[in-house]
């Protein structure tokens, strides 16, 4: 799960967090992993957060090779 928000609020995610685990669950799915990304308040905001852009990436690693 990867939230990205404007806002840097992690009670937002928090929220969102809990709306997603609970859709899994209720769809017999797995959510193992999860990102939190504030401060984005344009498009392409986030080229300035490297580490953003590293974790997201080795996110979609994981999930593509089965070891989400």
């Amino acid at each position: 799960f990867i939230s990205a928000a404007s806002s840097t609020r992690r009670d937002f995610f928090e929220n969102a967090r809990a709306i997603v685990r609970n859709f899994s669950a209720t769809v017999n799915a797995r959510c193992e992993d999860e990102l939190f990304c504030p401060g984005l308040e344009t498009r392409g905001a986030v080229r300035g957060f490297p580490a953003m852009l590293e974790a997201a990436a080795a996110m979609g690693a994981r999930l593509a090779a089965g070891r989400a």
